[in-house]
Parts: C-alpha cells; sequence; structure tokens
C-alpha cells in the first residue's frame, strides 16, 4: 500500500527511473524542486554516497539552521513509495515568503509520470 516517508536510500532505483520520468519531460533545471534537483545532483545520484549525500540534504532541509539558497525557507519532504517504488514526493513548506504567497504556496508536489 503506498505511503508518505522520509526520503531513504532504499527507493534509489525507482527514483533514478522516476528522475528520468521527469528529466523526459523538460524538467531539468526549470524553476522547481525537481527542475533544481535535477540540475545540481543529477550527476551525482549515480553512485551510492551522492545518492546518500542527496537523501541527507533533502532530509536536513526541515531544520531552520540548515543551509540553503536566499529566498528558500525550511521544508519538509516526504516522498510517496509502494514498498520499493518511489511514485512522487510532497513538500511542505514551513512559512510563506511573498513570492510563495503569489507561486508556489505552502505544499508542493510532484508525481512520476508512469504513475499519473
Amino acid at each position: 500500500m503506498p505511503s508518505l516517508v522520509e526520503p531513504t536510500v532504499a527507493v534509489r532505483k525507482s527514483f533514478l527511473a522516476a528522475m528520468r520520468e521527469f528529466a523526459d519531460e523538460g524538467r531539468a533545471g526549470d524553476d522547481t524542486m525537481i527542475g533544481r534537483d535535477l540540475a545540481r545532483w543529477g550527476d551525482r545520484w549515480e553512485t551510492d554516497g551522492g545518492f546518500a549525500a542527496y537523501v541527507a540534504t533533502v532530509v536536513r532541509q526541515r531544520e531552520e539552521d540548515a543551509p540553503r539558497e536566499p529566498g528558500r525557507v525550511p521544508c519538509t519532504t516526504l516522498w510517496w513509495i509502494d514498498e520499493t517504488t518511489y511514485l512522487g514526493r510532497i513538500a511542505i513548506r514551513h512559512q510563506p515568503t511573498p513570492a510563495l504567497r503569489e507561486i508556489g504556496g505552502h505544499i508542493g508536489y510532484d508525481v512520476r509520470h508512469s504513475e499519473r
């Protein structure tokens, strides 16, 4: 049964397949969480260490003192998985900014193309 979980290295294989689906949609480098992750982390996900570092960074973003880009706010990200299959994610931003009030809001989500 699908569930929301803290990001985990256990779903790496299906996560990589999902990111290829997002890249095929033209999301690499767009100004979304998926687009930024594809641009910044895509070449590092292929190694165990690179993927583990990515997961740790995503989990840490919920902390107030975590390093982040200017204009970004603390954010809890949960992955939607079915056993070891990555289906998508939800991001819950902890506080609004003027930009988030206009575009983006408190909650963002992505569902891989094959699971829509």
